[in-house]
């Protein structure tokens, strides 16, 4: 339905989900950006958007931000930045927790990356590591990220042995 620009936009939502499963960053990065343009132009014809909309908005940000951080260069890091803030921000005005912690903890992460974290960062990491823990659970693969993220930062704040001791829960 070519015409019907909201089914289009679930469909395109649908196939970004799929795509992030099977990393193929190039189609990924086309559709999310696709997601996102379809959506401003939404937002300039109607006042209000329904939360299913925003939510795609908000996931084809964050896909967008791992997109970007996988391609390394310090402008796609900053660019990586702009995305999960935006992706965070959406879900935050969803009441969308879960969302958030994983924007947080991507966040985290990129701010990490260049550096020896700080003991503020490692609380932040811990913040959002537990938060994520007990919504999702151990299992959860936003879990897992997050403990990935987490141990990371311990190893750059050489806490060598707390990164392994997560690792090997």
């Amino acid at each position: 339905y070519p015409e019907n620009k909201r089914i289009c936009l679930v469909a395109l939502s649908k196939k970004l989900e799929a795509l992030a499963h099977v990393d193929q960053t190039k189609d990924s990065k086309k559709i999310a950006s696709k997601i996102v343009s379809m959506v401003k132009q939404f937002k300039m014809t109607q006042s209000s958007l329904p939360e299913t909309m925003l939510f795609m908005e908000a996931y084809a940000h964050g896909q967008l931000g791992r997109v970007h951080d996988n391609e390394g260069a310090k402008e796609s890091t900053k660019t990586a930045m702009k995305h999960f803030e935006t992706c965070r921000d959406i879900f935050k005005s969803l009441g969308y927790n879960k969302g958030v912690a994983s924007a947080e903890a991507n966040l985290v992460k990129l701010g990490c990356s260049n550096s020896v974290s700080t003991e503020g960062e490692l609380e932040k990491c811990q913040e959002v590591y537990t938060q994520i823990f007990e919504e999702a659970g151990e299992e959860s693969s936003h879990t897992m990220y997050a403990g990935i993220n987490m141990a990371t930062s311990l190893h750059k704040a050489r806490h060598a042995i707390g990164a392994e001791r997560l690792l090997s829960k």
